[in-house]
């Protein structure tokens, strides 16, 4: 019988318990409606979409103790202490900030920030800064902002290894773009990586060179870094990394061979589904590594061997497991709301692992750094006059 509103379920005197119709087709419908939403929920793809990824910031935008950093990112650095080394431009001059012990402080430095290209951390904490123009050269900077020039110009990168060997890449604009990556040895400046190119015609190099491939097996001192950059990296077994243009980058692996990192020449991935999640081979991949207003940045993970790379996304959009999440406050929250990539809609730091393996291991941040077990990252804002820089960090899973 129907009572109000309930469905009462009437057990006769003897015998299993019926429903008479027609509330045995309502009952059949309510149990086929249950069971189809118990199916939904037990299907694999129907969990929820992940709430984001775990970014903390360190610095910027409040933290620490309502400290901001100031200016348009240069570039930054971590040394193996993990302290915290960033450079902007502000009001004309350079600014080096530093986040150290949980608090940060800063100090004007002595070079002009239109010069600046890379900017490297050594293991005893001494900072490098790569100048292309403006004051050109290889600087070593100190803690007072003070700079003593080690090696002549224009230099377009620096790296230091893990056991404080500095290498820098040596411009040379004429007769034709080229770069060679240079180190001093006892003294001694030799060259590890790239061809010189002052007394040859194109047709001498264009068999090696980065901008038209290279034989599997080039020598790295006989391939023509034939470009207007080289952004630097040195791996844990003495690998040095160059990112030469908008969509290449090379090595010099342990045996002194050239070897290709990433290039524009794949087909693509598609997008990503979560963070370091591996993705295929970086040689599919079609990287786009800088634009002219963001990029280049190369990084390397003394542990693995895992070297991380900028790659700015004009179509892909960024998918909803890789939004920043953690505790921010409001004025944070407006910063990660106003970054920016240059011409670029998006921005992700790609992992490519010993084995050529990639997986995107963040989006949002313009530079990368490794320290420990943490990925660091580098946004920059788009607030006009006024921008500012945040620094935050997210785990690296192991």
């Amino acid at each position: 019988m129907i009572r109000g509103s309930r469905t009462v379920l009437e057990r006769p005197p003897t015998g299993p318990c019926r429903l008479r119709p027609p509330y045995r087709r309502t009952l059949l419908v309510a149990l086929a409606l249950c069971a189809t939403g118990l199916a939904a929920a037990c299907s694999p793809g129907s969990e929820d979409p992940p709430a984001g990824q775990r970014v903390e910031i360190v610095a910027g935008g409040g933290t620490p103790a309502g400290a901001s950093i100031d200016g348009e990112l240069k570039d930054f650095a971590v040394d193996s202490a993990g302290a915290v080394h960033v450079l902007t431009a502000t009001g004309g001059g350079l600014t080096m900030w530093t986040l150290q012990g949980g608090s940060l402080g800063h100090v004007a430095v002595d070079l002009d920030p239109r010069g600046v290209a890379q900017v490297a951390a050594a293991p005893d904490g001494s900072v490098y800064v790569a100048s292309k123009s403006i004051r050109e050269g290889l600087w070593k900077v100190g803690a007072d902002g003070g700079t003593t020039r080690i090696a002549p110009g224009p230099v377009t990168g620096v790296a230091v290894s893990p056991s404080g060997q500095v290498y820098f890449a040596e411009s040379h604009p004429s007769p034709d773009d080229f770069q060679l990556v240079r180190t001093i040895d006892g003294g001694t400046i030799r060259t590890v990586f790239g061809r010189d190119l002052t007394h040859l015609k194109p047709r001498d190099w264009a068999d090696a060179s980065v901008t038209t491939g290279f034989p599997a097996g080039t020598k790295a001192t006989d391939l023509a870094l034939d470009d207007t950059q080289a952004h630097l990296a040195v791996g844990k077994s003495g690998e040095v990394y160059a990112v030469t243009g908008e969509h290449r980058a090379v090595y010099a692996n342990s045996q002194g061979v050239a070897v290709e990192l990433a290039s524009s020449g794949g087909s693509g991935l598609g997008s990503a589904s979560t963070p370091f999640a591996k993705r295929g081979s970086a040689g599919e991949a079609d990287f786009l590594l800088t634009d002219g207003l963001a990029g280049p940045s190369i990084t390397t993970d003394p542990k693995t061997g895992d070297v991380y790379v900028l790659d700015l996304l004009r179509k892909q959009g960024e998918p909803r497991a890789f939004n920043w999440s953690g505790d921010y406050t409001s004025r944070q929250k407006d910063l990660i709301d106003s970054r920016d990539y240059g011409h670029s809609t998006y921005a992700a730091i790609q992992r490519i692992d010993p084995s050529g393996a990639l997986s995107t291991a963040a989006y949002g941040a313009v530079a990368a750094a490794v320290n420990g077990d943490w990925l660091y990252l580098a946004t920059r804002t788009a607030n006009g006059n006024s921008p500012q820089v945040l620094i935050a960090r997210t785990p690296i899973p192991r």
